[in-house]
Parts: C-alpha cells; structure tokens; sequence
C-alpha cells in the first residue's frame, strides 16, 4: 500500500540520514548498482512507484537508444527514462550556487535557444527518451536529481543536493505516482520561465558570426566572393547572408547529432 505524505517524508529522511552517515571514502567506492538498489528505488517506492509490478518497472530494458537503467511506465502512460549514476558522478548546475535549498525550480530556468553546456549524462537521459519517442527523462545519483522534457531538449526541475527533497518535499511530491497520474508533469513542465529572446544564445550566436565574418575578410584570396567585383569593398549584404547560413546549418547539425540523427562528428 503507498505512503502517505507524511509517511513518504519520513521514509526519505531516513534515506538522507543514511546518506550522511556515510563517509566520504565509502560513498567514492559504492558501485552504480548499489547506489539504484539502496538510494533510487527506496526513494522511488516512497513516492508511491509501484515497483514491483512488472509493467510499470523494469530495469535495463532493451530500446531503440541502448539500454537505461531504469523505465517507468506509469498505467496513465508516458513512459520516463531514468539514468542512474555513482555518487559524485553528476556534475553542479550552475544555476544551484544561487540557491539557499538546493533545488532549481522551473521558474528559475530561463528557455535556451540551443543546449550548448549539456553534459555528457545529461544528454545521454535525454536521447533514451528521444529516440524512444517519450517525453521525459530523469537523471539521478540521489545526491542529485534532474527532471528533462526531452521533446523540448530542456531542464524542467533539479534537485542538487539530497536535503533539497525536504526543503521543497511539496514539489518533489509532483514526481510522486499518483501526481503523475494527474498529469503533474506537463504541469511542471509549462512552469518554465519563458524570456522572449534567449540573450545567452543570441551573444552566441552574435560573438560566432562576427568570428566568422572578419576571417572570411583576412582571406580574400579564397574569398573573392565576399568583395564587390573588381574591389577591396566587403559585400556586406552577401557577407551577412552566407555566414548566417552557414552558422544556421551548424544549430541544424548540432541538433541532429544531439539526437542521433547524424553520427556525431
């Protein structure tokens, strides 16, 4: 029978102390799988996953993009693609040394224009989602916790630090089961702080097209194209027009690598 709220808290208060209890030499030598069997499952059953039921948990299952480590398949459908790591393995966000609790919330994450900072598990979440046409990935070692919608390639929620559960147990209780059952997901998801314009993408993409334009300049001999005929004078409409190009392919391609379209590389 699941938890109730009040239940489920003491339950992963009990995981947390566990957590501390333990040395710093004992976290560095346990293995990913223990990690899974005594942190991520026991966290996952008191919030209400019924994961002894076959259909709704499995582990390693055979997909599309490899074999996660864990798939959770709840009744209401929507399946979530969990990626586990060792203790130490997932790197701080960033946006986390600005927190006092330790989670970054959807309204703290700006929309980005172009994922260019994602790290190497981080991506590899996301892809077992993607390429298995589901939404949502997870990638998590306990000590952190990251919630992704991998149709939109971006970062709903992240926990980064295990008291961070606690701090905020109101919205870690929207990954609970029967919250996700009522579609918590897709509300978290929509508490994304929307910017009209992604001013880090677009200093991006402002700083590369000025590279790119004054070095086509210091080469006219292979360049001449980029010269109105018979001049030193830069076609600058010309010049704007092929460099935007070129740099508009290379998002394409980027995302497509992302996302295993093309081969990386």
């Amino acid at each position: 029978m699941p938890l109730n709220r009040e239940q489920a808290r003491a339950e992963i208060q009990h995981l947390i102390e566990r957590y501390h209890d333990m040395t710093d030499d004992e976290r560095s030598q346990i293995t990913e799988a223990s990690v899974v069997q005594q942190f991520i499952e026991p966290l996952l059953e008191a919030l209400g996953w019924p994961l002894r039921e076959p259909k709704r948990y499995k582990k390693e299952l055979s997909t599309a993009a490899g074999r996660p480590d864990l798939t959770l398949e709840p009744e209401s459908g929507g399946t979530i693609f969990l990626e586990a790591k060792r203790f130490g393995a997932i790197q701080e966000l960033k946006e986390a040394r600005t927190t006092i609790s330790g989670i970054v919330t959807p309204g703290q994450l700006a929309l980005p224009g172009m994922a260019t900072d994602r790290t190497a598990q981080e991506q590899q979440a996301i892809n077992y989602a993607f390429e298995n046409n589901a939404t949502w990935a997870i990638l998590t070692n306990f000590e952190k916790l990251r919630l992704f919608n991998a149709r939109r390639d971006w970062l709903v929620l992240s926990f980064e630090r295990p008291n961070a559960y606690l701090e905020d147990f109101d919205t870690l209780w929207q990954l609970s089961y029967e919250d996700i059952l009522n579609g918590e997901l897709d509300r978290l998801s929509d508490q994304r702080y929307r910017e009209d314009v992604d001013t880090d993408y677009l200093g991006f993409i402002h700083d590369y097209r000025e590279r790119l334009a004054k070095d086509v300049i210091a080469h006219p001999g292979a360049n001449r194209w980029a010269f109105v005929e018979e001049s030193d004078r830069v076609n600058l409409p010309l010049l704007r027009d092929v460099v935007q190009r070129f740099l508009d392919r290379l998002v394409v391609v980027r995302f497509a690598e992302d996302h295993f379209v093309l081969k990386p590389g």
